[in-house]
C-alpha cells in the first residue's frame, strides 16, 4: 500500500494542538484541544 503524500485532518489537528499548547502538551490537554479545534462531530449509523 502506498504512503499518502500529506497528513490527514486528524494528524493536522493533533499537531496543531501540540504546537498551540507548547509545554502543556500532554495526553489530556491534547485531547481537549483537539475536541475544541474540531468542533462538534456527529457520527452516522
Amino acid at each position: 500500500m502506498a504512503q499518502p503524500d500529506s497528513l490527514g485532518q486528524f494528524e493536522q489537528l493533533v499537531l496543531t494542538a501540540i504546537l498551540t499548547l507548547r509545554e502543556d502538551a500532554y495526553g489530556v490537554t491534547i485531547h481537549t484541544k483537539v475536541e475544541e479545534l474540531a468542533g462538534p462531530i456527529s457520527f452516522r449509523e
